[in-house]
């Protein structure tokens, strides 16, 4: 569970606690529609990949491969691949719309599956000063497209 997973957890157990013994005032159908928002997805990294700054880089990436899988060229099903992931320093994923552009390419769910099946993912460790660095340049990137 990486930073942003975990600070969306908690919020949700607290408030969860603080329904239950009356410090805030919820209904029951507020409490079981933000229960639905959290179990409707497999994980936290599923939960993630449905959040605005991740589908924002999905059509960036997308739109940078002309809307086709990168090995055969269809245009169905379409997924984003990540050539590699990083942890910080404290063992969290980084969230995954926080890398540079060329860590993505588009592919179609069998090409996307077959890579799976055929190569393990490469890990590799971020410092905290390279990542700010990453955020500030993903940042300005989108600044400037805009």
């Amino acid at each position: 569970m990486n930073d942003g997973g975990i600070v969306y957890f908690i919020i949700f157990i607290i408030i969860f606690i603080c329904t239950i013994v009356g410090i805030i005032k919820t209904s029951n159908k507020e409490i079981q529609d933000n229960t639905k928002k959290f179990i409707k997805y497999k994980s936290v990294y599923d939960y993630l990949l449905h959040s605005p700054q991740w589908l924002s880089c999905r059509e960036r990436i997308l739109r940078r491969d002309n809307h086709k899988c990168q090995w055969c060229k269809t245009a169905d099903n379409l997924q984003i691949h990540h050539k590699y992931y990083c942890k910080l320093p404290n063992k969290h994923l980084v969230n995954p719309w926080e890398y540079k552009d060329d860590c993505f390419m588009t592919l179609c769910k069998d090409c996307h599956d077959k890579w799976h099946e055929n190569h393990s993912n490469r890990v590799y460790y971020r410092s905290w000063r390279d990542h700010q660095a990453i955020l500030k340049e993903i940042k300005n990137n989108e600044r400037n497209k805009n």
